[in-house]
């Protein structure tokens, strides 16, 4: 079934929503340019095609939504039924980082940036649009996160912050080095890792301090010399328990390897070669997930081994979407901003069927 709704947004060029069940052998008109289609009767997909990625300023999950920060609106669009609804906001000036500048928590949209001639991070209330809190930095770019309690960025990649959302206050900063560009949440610690060094640092959230650090694996060699032919950046996602590192080397030998890491003990499990993958993996709905081109790959985390292939639905232009994976818990969600400024943003949201019996 393809259902097509139109829903227009102030300012904005008409939002598509495709909802998409996800059966075996049977594909709607606007897939048929995709290669197979995935075997998980247990899957359904809403795909919003949305402004162009020039106009979007961040864009994060959470809240039973994806939430859009354009130039003027917050955009939100609901999990369950893919409607769309906007409320005006202030102007922020950000760069969204492949959309790594904000989060969601406490009723709030934190995203770094400039506004009202302010630097640093900024809440916005999700109810009401308004910025509500000024975090100053006097650094207007940082990768935005927010978990155990707290929201979390990294100035100038090297030090990470600690916002606490009753006072909005910095209340604690650690010192990790140069090169660290994201920041996940598990087992009760926030992590990050060294894009190119490779080093995982583990953080008590309550102490805001590293607790210890580990490596997963050699620094990259991005020398200009050696940069293409051997360069990579390390990626990765912490949840339920375990630890998954991507050694990601697709711009110079396309090579795209897995490693599952016992967080207590450091030991690699298991390795998996999946070079059609880019980007982070996410950890959702008991397996973990890789975005491909025009489709995502599901790890089975039991056998450590891939299970299938989920087809996502093609832009209005007939381009296969791939794009970031985040995860609020319930959904998961796969954000396309297509190659360049004026392609439009497509995001599909991947939630699980519920049976009839009432159980997923």
């Amino acid at each position: 079934m393809n259902v097509r709704l139109k829903t227009r947004t102030t300012g904005f060029d008409i939002l598509r929503i495709g909802l998409l069940l996800v059966v075996p052998l049977t594909l709607p008109a606007d897939l048929t340019s995709q290669v197979g289609a995935t075997p998980d009767r247990s899957l359904s997909i809403i795909a919003v095609e949305g402004p162009k990625e020039k106009d979007v300023q961040a864009i994060a999950v959470g809240e039973g939504a994806a939430w859009l920060l354009t130039n003027d609106q917050l955009l939100r669009i609901d999990s369950g039924t893919g409607t769309i609804s906007n409320l005006p906001t202030e102007r922020i000036k950000t760069w969204h980082l492949a959309f790594h500048n904000a989060a969601i928590g406490a009723g709030s949209l934190w995203v770094s940036g400039e506004a009202h001639k302010i630097k640093g991070v900024h809440r916005i209330d999700l109810h009401t649009g308004k910025i509500v809190a000024s975090i100053p930095f006097h650094y207007r770019f940082g990768e935005v996160a927010f978990g155990e309690g707290f929201a979390w960025t990294l100035i100038r990649q090297e030090t990470l912050a600690r916002i606490d959302p009753l006072s909005n206050q910095v209340s604690g900063t650690i010192d990790l080095g140069k090169g660290y560009m994201e920041v996940k949440f598990g087992n009760a610690s926030v992590w990050t890792i060294g894009l190119e060094s490779g080093t995982i640092k583990r953080i008590d959230p309550q102490l805001a301090k590293v607790a210890e650090e580990f490596s997963a694996g050699p620094a990259q060699d991005t020398s200009i010399l050696k940069s293409l032919f051997q360069g990579g950046i390390y990626l990765f996602t912490a949840a339920d328990g375990m630890l998954w590192v991507a050694n990601n080397k697709r711009m110079s030998n396309g090579k795209y390897v897995l490693s599952r890491f016992d967080p207590k003990t450091h030991e690699r499990l298991s390795k998996i070669e999946a070079d059609d993958a880019y980007g982070a993996p996410v950890i959702w709905n008991g397996a973990l997930w890789l975005s491909g081109m025009g489709y995502l790959t599901k790890v089975n985390l039991e056998t450590n081994h891939i299970a299938e292939r989920v087809v996502l639905a093609a832009s209005d232009d007939g381009r296969a979407v791939s794009g970031t994976l985040m995860t609020d818990g319930h959904t998961l969600w796969a954000v396309d901003t297509g190659s360049w400024a004026y392609s439009k943003v497509v995001i599909s949201c991947i939630q699980a069927k519920v049976s009839d019996s009432g159980g997923n």
